[in-house]
């Protein structure tokens, strides 16, 4: 199923313009490794990424963690999915 998602990065830098900067959204599974195929980037609207990742019914339940990294400076935000059977 496609899972929409939204993270926001906060930049503590004043003069860092949050708008139009271009970020890498990584994924781990419950395991803590990483998922390579779910890796995406994209572009901030304000502070926000917006997203969407398409899990597969195979993979595997619990808690899956989603990080954006600005690639500029490396700050970076962590969320988390959890997927039930």
């Amino acid at each position: 199923d496609t899972m929409p998602i939204q993270i926001k990065i906060g930049f503590k830098d004043p003069s860092v313009r949050a708008s139009d900067r271009l970020v890498r959204l990584d994924v781990e599974d419950p395991e803590g490794k990483a998922v390579p195929h779910y890796r995406k980037f994209s572009r901030l609207t304000g502070s926000r990424v917006e997203s969407s990742i398409d899990f597969a019914f195979n993979d595997l339940p619990g808690r899956w963690t989603l990080r954006v990294t600005d690639v500029a400076t490396g700050v970076s935000e962590t969320g988390w999915i959890v997927l039930v059977n």
